[in-house]
């Protein structure tokens, strides 16, 4: 008599897609319109008024939960997006303000040099200066996400990225008479997107951005970009892929112009 054979089910192997992040272009200045020109100068006015950032005062009394700005800030996709809490020590941004003091000469100095080389030396001490850890370079050459519901985004390699950087430099510097918001908004957008390091790369994001913003202000002033976007349901990430991936800038210059606006009348009462 034979005895009847089991079979072991073999699993079958899951399948990741791989989604290439694209490099972030910047805005010709004729492709951005007169009106959000305007919109970002009267932002740019307000910028002066901006003191030393007040870290004595809790978020909540700020910029509380009952506001007019956060739906002002909200994406249509914000929706999607999970609630964040806000926390009221300004956690992040207070060690962002620390590592721009500290590195405020030689980050103008890196965006002003003839190549590349002192913002690529620049940009690990950033990252250590807000994570409190050595910069990591990414053994595989190009930094990708742990799979999460089948798809994996790998950004860009390297060589793409130094590129990316690069681009930068020289768009700030060829397009220096373009109002501050929309030119930190094309650098927030680069950090963001070249996305160099396995985390903290928003927090690098933000103190580049705020380099560019406030760099004829007094030393101490910040504006709170992660605050914000917290309290707008992610939604200043909806913006940066926006421009990322249908070079559309309306929406971020908007949301940058409408945080710096919203954050002079707060933060100067």
């Amino acid at each position: 008599m034979k005895t009847a054979r089991t079979r072991t089910a073999v699993p079958a192997q899951a399948t990741t897609k791989v989604v290439t992040r694209r490099a972030v272009v910047p805005p010709t200045a004729a492709s951005l319109s007169p009106r959000l020109i305007d919109m970002a100068r009267e932002a740019d006015l307000l910028l002066s008024s901006l003191g030393i950032f007040p870290l004595n005062l809790a978020v909540s009394e700020l910029v509380p939960e009952d506001d007019a700005v956060w739906a002002a800030l909200e994406h249509p996709l914000s929706f999607a997006a999970p609630a964040s809490e806000v926390a009221d020590g300004w956690l992040r941004t207070q060690d962002e303000l620390q590592t721009l003091l500290q590195h405020q000469d030689p980050l103008r100095d890196a965006l002003a040099a003839p190549d590349i080389e002192p913002l690529m030396r620049l940009l690990p001490a950033l990252y250590s200066g807000v994570t409190g850890r050595a910069a990591v370079t990414h053994p595989s050459g190009r930094n990708r996400t742990e799979p999460f519901m089948g798809v994996s985004v790998a950004f860009l390699s390297p060589e793409e990225g130094i590129a990316s950087f690069e681009r930068m430099r020289v768009w700030l510097r060829e397009n220096a008479d373009l109002p501050a918001v929309i030119r930190a908004s094309v650098a927030l957008a680069t950090v963001t997107n070249v996305h160099a390091f396995g985390d903290g790369n928003g927090r690098v994001a933000r103190i580049l951005a705020n380099h560019v913003l406030l760099v004829n202000t007094a030393p101490g002033a910040y504006v709170p970009l992660h605050e914000y976007a917290l309290g707008s349901r992610r939604s200043l990430t909806f913006r940066i892929r926006e421009a990322e991936l249908r070079n559309q800038w309306s929406g971020l210059v908007g949301f940058v112009s409408t945080v710096v606006t919203h954050w002079a009348t707060r933060s100067t009462t």
